[in-house]
């Protein structure tokens, strides 16, 4: 199953321990674990709450894959939410470019989001908040 704690600062975390994901709130929820567990809770509480779409915006670190696809597998078993999946090979857990991902690289990156990230993201938000 999955958890849930919110430091009210920002997005909550799902984890997995907990035995669900959060009540229904207007905030961004990320996967704590590659667990598939939380996942599946997360993709299962977006088809309760009604959502019309779901983007799943991933780094290149192995974790983040397995992540990737559990989600897409328990989307696609709900079959209700329509979603996409973008993988950034050249990016980290940040959306910063990075060469290997790895926490001894924070002191060489540049403290801004990737541009090719912003303008998916950008396109992807024009496209549905439009109704598309």
């Amino acid at each position: 199953m999955a958890s849930c704690r919110s430091t009210g600062a920002g997005p909550s975390k799902i984890g997995a321990t907990a035995p669900g994901p959060p009540p229904p709130a207007p905030h961004v929820y990320s996967l704590a674990a590659p667990d598939p567990g939380p996942a599946e809770a997360l993709a299962a509480f977006a088809a309760r709450s009604g959502l019309r779409r779901v983007a799943v915006l991933y780094p290149r670190t192995a974790e983040y894959e397995q992540e990737v696809r559990a989600f897409a597998r328990a989307l696609e078993a709900l079959g209700k939410v329509p979603y996409e999946v973008k993988i950034f090979p050249r990016l980290n857990h940040l959306f910063q470019q990075a060469e290997t991902g790895d926490l001894s690289e924070y002191g060489k990156l540049t403290k801004q989001l990737d541009s090719e990230f912003l303008a998916v993201l950008t396109e992807w938000l024009r496209k549905y908040l439009k109704g598309g």
